[in-house]
C-alpha cells in the first residue's frame, strides 16, 4: 500500500548506518519525584535498541509467518528489506531482484519494486510487482526469489485463500502506456493455477474489467447452505463493450457476473448494473447503478454471500452517492451512506438489523472525507461499543481568531460563551467536530466523559455544558487516530482536546489513554504523540509525531507511570510506531525520516521484566491477574454490555511481568434481563428526544415514534416475498447480537404476499395496537414521570439512559438542491478498513494507522491509468483509491 507521509525529508544522507544500542535501565540520570502523572526513568532491566537507516522513507510494512517474526519493509524508492527477527537485523533485496530479472529478461533495466502481495493461505508465498514488467516470486518468505516476467505490466494480483497457487492478474493493455492515443486501453484479467511453479501459464479470461475477486467463502460453520465452489470468480465488467474503456464514475453497462469455470462457458449475472462489490464477513454488498439517474447507486445486500439480493431499506428518501461498510463484525451492518455529492464533509451512518438489510438511522452528520474514510471505529475487543466524530452545526459570532471552520482544518470559531474578546462580530453558521461513544452498537450516543486532570496534574477546568473529551480520527492524517487492538482489551488511545468542539492547533492538542473501554479517560501527555500497544497490553510506547525527536516514553502498567529514554543519537521525524499485528509481542518498530533517508529502529522490551505473569486460571489476590467486567454509561449501575456481564481476566496494573504471546483471556459470561438499552428503533421509526440540550449528561431514553412521512411498517407484509415471514413490531428491535433476557417489547410474524384479506388486515392492525400498548405501557413504567402509577401492579423501575446526540430527522431539502454531479466524479462503494474495491479482511487481524498496515491483506485495488494511461513511475500510488480517475 502506498502512504502519503506528512514530512518532506530534509536532504539526502552520505552514508548508511547499522548499530546495536543497548539501553541500561537505571542509568546515572536522576529520577524525578515520583508521582503518578510525572515520567519516571526504568527501575531495572534493560530495552535492546537496534536502529537501521534505508535508502528512502518507509512507504510500506508487511509481517508473515506464524508469529509474524518475519517482516518486509517497502520504501518509497522501490527497495525492499528483509528480517527474520521482528526487525532487529535487515538484509536489503533489490540487488538481488534486479540481478535474478536481469539474468531471465537479458535486460539491464528492470525496473523496482512497486508492491508486495502475500498469500492469504501460505504465508511462505510472496510476489514481488514490479514497475518495468518485471515481477519476482518466493516461496520460502523471501529467503530466495525468482523471475516472474511475464512481458506485462500487472496493476493488481489477487492469491486465492485456499488454493495457493491459483492466482488472477489485471493488466492494462499496451496500448495505456502509449502516448500516442492509437489503440485501445483496456483492462485484462488473467489467471494461473500454478503460480508457484517455474513458470506460471497464465491465460486470459476476460477484458473490460471494473473490479475482479475469488468468492468468499462461508465463515459459519453451523451454515447449512451449499458451498460456494472454490473455482468461483465474480468480475464487474463493461458489458458488450468495445474501444477505449472508460474510466472513473459509475457506468450503467457494468454488470457484475460470475463463473464457477474460469470463464470457460459463459458467465452467469450476478447483479445488473452492479459497479462494485465488497465482502465482509458472511455480508456481501453490490452498489448498483440507478436505472435513470447514472449518478445515483442503491446498495444490494446479501447475507448468503452471493445466492439472495436485497435492496438495502433505508428510513429515509435521499439521493445515494456512495457508501462506506463501517462494520460487520458482530452480525449488523454499519453503514456510511453519502447523500449530498462529493464536495460534503458529512454523511450519514445507519445500523442495520441481523439480516443486514433493514437500517435505521445511528448517527447523522459523520465526519467523512473526499476518499471514503469516516470517523468511525469499533473499540476492538469489546462488543458494542463504537467511537465516532460528528458536525454540530450553530450559531456563532464571527471574530478575528487563529482557529478556523472544520471546512478548512478541523478546527473551528470560538463559539458563543466562550470567553473570547469580541470585535466585529457577527453571527453566522458554523460547523464543529464533536466526538461521540455508543455503548449499544450505536443504538444511542453520547459524548467522552473528560479527564478530571490533565498530564501534571492539575484540575481541568471547562464549564459543564462544554467539558467533553474530543478527539481526532482517521479523516485528518496529523494527528494519531482513536486506537484499539483486539488483544488489549479495554485500552484505547487517541489525541485531542477537552473543550466544547475538537481543535487542530498543535498547541491544543494532547494525547489520551482510557484503559475501560472508553467510558472514563486520562491525559497522559501534552502534546500529539503516535502510540502502540503491545503485550496485550501490557505495554505502551509513545513518540512525539509533530516535531523531530530522539525520545521513546512506555508505560508497563497501562498508565500509572511512564519511563523516557532516548532511542536514537540523532532526532528523526517519527512517521509511526508498529507492531506485529495481534498486538502480543515485546518489539517495536519505530520509523520515520533523517535528513532524506528512512530510518527504522527496533525496541525490544523483552528484558524490561524478569518473569512471566501467573495465575491466569484463578485471577484474585494471589494472581497476577484480575477479574474485569467492562459497562456502559447507565444510570442503573449494572455492567452489562450488549445484554450480559462479561468477565475478562487482565493483568494487574501493578503486577511487573509479562502476559506473553502464548497467553489467552479468558471469558465469563453471564446474560442480564432486558432494559431499554437492549433496544433500538426499528425501521421506520427513531428515538424521540428527552435532552433537547446539548450537556454532555445522561439522560432517560425516549420511545420509538413513526418517521413522519413514512408508511406504517406493517404495510410492508404485502410487498415481501411470499413465503417468507415479515416481523411486526411496536418500533423497537433488539440490538442484533444482544442476548439479554426477559424482553421489554414484543413482536410477531406473519406471513407475506399481498394475498391478505380484510379480515386479515384486521388481525395484523390489532396485533400492532396490542405491541404498540405494550411498548407504551413498558415505557411509561420505566419513565420517572408515570412509574409510580404502575408500583402495584409488578413494573420495577428501568435504567435511564442518554438521549440520542445530534438531530432527530434529517433534513430532506438537501436532495431538492443538489446539483447532479458530474459522470467522472461519482465515488464508490467502500471499506473503511482498506478504503477501496476489495475483499475486507477481518478487524481483528488488521489494523491500519496513517497508511501503513499492521498486518498483511490482500487489497483488490482499482485505479486506472490516469487520462486512460499507464505511468511507467513506480510511485503511482496504486492505492489511493482515487475514484475519479
Amino acid at each position: 500500500m502506498t502512504v502519503s507521509m506528512r514530512r518532506q525529508p530534509k536532504r539526502a544522507s552520505r552514508c548508511l548506518v547499522v548499530a546495536v544500542l543497548v539501553l541500561l535501565i537505571g542509568s546515572a540520570t536522576a529520577a524525578p519525584k515520583k508521582t503518578k502523572s510525572e515520567l519516571e526513568k526504568p527501575k531495572s532491566g534493560q530495552v535492546l535498541i537496534t536502529p537501521k537507516v534505508i535508502d528512502s522513507p518507509v512507504d510500506d510494512i508487511k509481517w508473515v509467518g506464524a508469529k509474524s517474526e518475519t517482516v518486509f519493509v517497502k520504501t518509497k524508492s522501490g527497495s525492499l528489506y528483509r528480517s527474520d527477527d521482528f526487525g532487529r537485523a535487515w538484509v536489503p533485496l533489490l540487488s538481488v531482484l534486479q540481478a535474478t530479472g536481469s539474468l531471465v529478461s537479458g535486460h539491464d533495466e528492470v525496473g523496482v519494486v512497486s508492491k508486495l502481495v502475500v498469500s492469504p493461505g501460505e504465508q511462505d508465498l510472496i510476489v514481488a510487482i514490479g514497475t518495468k514488467n518485471h515481477h519476482w516470486i518466493s516461496n520460502d518468505r523471501g529467503k530466495s526469489w525468482r523471475a516472474l516476467n511475464e512481458g506485462r505490466a500487472l496493476h493488481e494480483i489477487m492469491i486465492h485463500p485456499l488454493q495457493s497457487r491459483w492466482a488472477l492478474a489485471s493488466s492494462w493493455t499496451p496500448d495505456c502506456t502509449n502516448e500516442s492515443e492509437e489503440g485501445y486501453c483496456v483492462k485484462e484479467l488473467y489467471m494461473t493455477k500454478n503460480l508457484a511453479e517455474k513458470k506460471p501459464l497464465w491465460e486470459k479470461i476476460s477484458d473490460y474489467v471494473v473490479q475482479f475477486s475469488w468468492a468468499k467463502q462461508v465463515d459459519n460453520p453451523f451454515w447449512d447452505a451449499p458451498e460456494i465452489p472454490v473455482e468461483r470468480i465474480i468480475v464487474s465488467r463493461f458489458s458488450d463493450a468495445e474501444g477505449k474503456q472508460k474510466v472513473g464514475g459509475w457506468h450503467q453497462d457494468v454488470d457484475t457476473v460470475f463463473s464457477d469455470d474460469f470463464f470457460k462457458s459463459a458467465p452467469r449475472l450476478l447483479m445488473p448494473r452492479g459497479n462494485k462489490f465488497l465482502f465482509s464477513n458472511n455480508f456481501m454488498f453490490v452498489a448498483q447503478v440507478d436505472a435513470k439517474k447514472k449518478t445515483e447507486v442503491h446498495l444490494m445486500v446479501s447475507n448468503d454471500l452471493g445466492r439472495t439480493f436485497k435492496e438495502a431499506m433505508l428510513p429515509f428518501k435521499l439521493s445515494q452517492h456512495s457508501y462506506t461498510i463501517l462494520d460487520t463484525s458482530e452480525g449488523s451492518v454499519f453503514l456510511h451512506v453519502n447523500h449530498y455529492g462529493p464536495n460534503v464533509n458529512y454523511g450519514i451512518i445507519y445500523t442495520s438489523d441481523a439480516t443486514g438489510t433493514r437500517f435505521t438511522l445511528s448517527l447523522d452528520h459523520n465526519v467523512r472525507n473526499a476518499d471514503g474514510q469516516c470517523d468511525f471505529d469499533k473499540v476492538l475487543g469489546l462488543e458494542g461499543i463504537y467511537i465516532a466524530n460528528y458536525i454540530e452545526e450553530v450559531d456563532v459570532e464571527d471574530e478575528d481568531d487563529n482557529n478556523r471552520g472544520i471546512k478548512n482544518d478541523h478546527g473551528g470559531n470560538k463559539r458563543k460563551g466562550s470567553g473570547a474578546r469580541r470585535q466585529n462580530t457577527r453571527k453566522s453558521k458554523h460547523q464543529y467536530i464533536r466526538t461521540v461513544v455508543s455503548f449499544d452498537k450505536g443504538g444511542n450516543w453520547r459524548y467522552l466523559a473528560a479527564p478530571e486532570k490533565d498530564a501534571d496534574g492539575k484540575t481541568i477546568a471547562c464549564p459543564q455544558e462544554e467539558c467533553s473529551l474530543n478527539l481526532h480520527g482517521i479523516t485528518f492524517q496529523q494527528f494519531g487516530p482513536f486506537y484499539s487492538t483486539e488483544n488489549a482489551v479495554g485500552v484505547v488511545m487517541g489525541t485531542g482536546n477537552v473543550g466544547d468542539y475538537l481543535r487542530s492547533r498543535t498547541d491544543e492538542v494532547n494525547t489520551y489513554f482510557s484503559r475501560d473501554g472508553g467510558l472514563t479517560w486520562h491525559e497522559i501527555r501534552k502534546g500529539s504523540y503516535i502510540y502502540e500497544i503491545g503485550d496485550h497490553g501490557g505495554l505502551i510506547v509513545m513518540a512525539d509525531d509533530q516535531k523531530a525527536t530522539k525520545e521513546i516514553l512506555f508505560t508497563w502498567n497501562e498508565g500509572l507511570t511512564w519511563e523516557i529514554f532516548e532511542f536514537y543519537n540523532k532526532e528523526i521525524e517519527v512517521e509511526n510506531i508498529v507492531i506485529e499485528p495481534n498486538a502480543t509481542a515485546q518489539q517495536f518498530l519505530v520509523y520515520g525520516t533523517l535528513e532524506g533517508k528512512g530510518v527504522i529502529v527496533q525496541l525490544d522490551f523483552s528484558k524490561i521484566h524478569d518473569r512471566d505473569c501467573e495465575g491466569a486460571d484463578a485471577p484474585g489476590e494471589d494472581s497476577d491477574f484480575e477479574l474485569w467486567s467492562p459497562s456502559g454509561a447507565s444510570l442503573s449501575g449494572r455492567k452489562c454490555l450488549m445484554g450480559r456481564q462479561v468477565s475478562y481476566t487482565r493483568r494487574k496494573q501493578q503486577s511487573a511481568c509479562f502476559n506473553g504471546q502464548e497467553y489467552e483471556r479468558r471469558e465469563l459470561v453471564k446474560n442480564c434481563d432486558c432494559t431499554e438499552e437492549d433496544y433500538e428503533c426499528d425501521y421506520g421509526y427513531e428515538r424521540r428526544k428527552l435532552n433537547v440540550d446539548n450537556k454532555a449528561k445522561v439522560g432517560e431514553l425516549g420511545p420509538c415514534v413513526a418517521i413522519k412521512g413514512m408508511e406504517n411498517n406493517i404495510t410492508n407484509a404485502a410487498n415481501c416475498p411470499i413465503g417468507e415471514m415479515f416481523e411486526v413490531t411496536g418500533g423497537y428491535r433488539k440490538v442484533p447480537g444482544d442476548s439479554c433476557v426477559n424482553d421489554l417489547h414484543t413482536s410477531y410474524t406473519v406471513p407475506c404476499g399481498g394475498g391478505v384479506g380484510h379480515a386479515g388486515w384486521m388481525v395484523l392492525f390489532v396485533l400492532l395496537a396490542i405491541v404498540v400498548l405494550l411498548g407504551g405501557i413498558t415505557y411509561a413504567s420505566r419513565s420517572a414521570k408515570f412509574k409510580h402509577l404502575f408500583g402495584n401492579i409488578g413494573f420495577g423501575g428501568g435504567s435511564a439512559k442518554y438521549a440520542p446526540i445530534g438531530r432527530a430527522g434529517v433534513d430532506t431539502a438537501v436532495e431538492e438542491d443538489y446539483d447532479e454531479e458530474e459522470e467522472g466524479e461519482a465515488e464508490l462503494l467502500r471499506d473503511n478498513v482498506i478504503m477501496g474495491y476489495t475483499q475486507a479482511q477481518n478487524r481483528d487481524t488488521t489494523v491500519t494507522r496513517r497508511g501503513i498496515e499492521s498486518a498483511s491483506k490482500p487489497v483488490n485495488a482499482i485505479k486506472p491509468p490516469p487520462g486512460g494511461h499507464r505511468s511507467n513511475s513506480y510511485d503511482d500510488d496504486e492505492d489511493d483509491f482515487d475514484p475519479r480517475v
